[in-house]
């Protein structure tokens, strides 16, 4: 995921010592880190929008 990153997506900053920014094996990790919260955390949030619209009280006023 690293070298897919830097070579296709965004190359990783050189910083004035010459060296990267990021390790390539430590931006892979971040990635697939990133994407399984979002994962995580969007279907936790799907289902309570779920439940809070099958627990709202449906009168008619």
């Amino acid at each position: 995921m690293g070298e897919w990153q830097h070579a296709q997506v965004k190359a990783i900053k050189i910083k004035k010592h010459q060296r990267p920014a990021k390790n390539i094996f430590r931006l892979g990790l971040d990635i697939i880190n990133e994407a399984l919260f979002q994962m995580a955390y969007g279907f936790r949030n799907t289902v309570s929008a779920l439940f809070a619209f099958l627990c709202v009280d449906n009168k008619v006023t």
